[in-house]
């Protein structure tokens, strides 16, 4: 299997059944061995729950690090709704975009290549079903990204970076059910 650097991956998701299941698109991943959960060993997850929170975490030897705990996004079609995730990554830079809007930008250098996947996450209900209209993925030399975050988005980053994120990553519990 082939394996990629500098890339922009883009799929347009719709999720019915599970509304705190998380759809998601992996980046730099490598399968094997499958950590525990049968998640993958290396990846960088971007993933999104019809709640309308996003979230994005690495997955590095099979341990997993929060890069931006679940958060809430205005730029999230909610409920059972099409939402187009898009990922830029160049080198160290990675971007993350949702129905078009910027939500997160940062830096790291964990993972420098890997495999993509779409990757949604059940609770094994009979009604969970996830449909892609389409993915796609494009091989850069460099990533020319001319997109801003919000100022709106970008104070509800940093009010999600201040709570203690806890439990499943792939797993997104509203305040008002705990």
């Amino acid at each position: 299997m082939e394996t990629y650097t500098n890339l922009d991956y883009q799929a347009r998701l719709y999720r019915t059944g599970c509304m705190g299941c998380s759809n998601s698109l992996v980046i730099r991943g490598n399968p094997t061995p499958l950590a525990s959960d049968k998640s993958w060993d290396d990846a960088y997850v971007f993933q999104y729950s019809t709640y309308g929170n996003y979230g994005i975490w690495k997955q590095v030897n099979g341990s997993w690090e929060w890069l931006q705990p679940w958060t809430y996004s205005p730029a999230i079609n909610t409920g059972y709704a099409w939402n187009t995730l898009r990922v830029y990554a160049d080198g160290s830079n990675l971007y993350f975009l949702i129905n078009g809007s910027l939500v997160w930008i940062g830096s790291d250098t964990s993972l420098t290549s890997g495999r993509v996947v779409i990757m949604p996450y059940s609770n094994g209900s009979s009604d969970d079903k996830v449909y892609v209209d389409y993915a796609v993925l494009d091989i850069l030399e460099s990533a020319s990204v001319t997109e801003t975050i919000s100022a709106e988005q970008q104070a509800l980053n940093e009010a999600a970076n201040q709570s203690e994120a806890t439990g499943d990553p792939r797993f997104y519990i509203p305040d008002d059910a705990e």
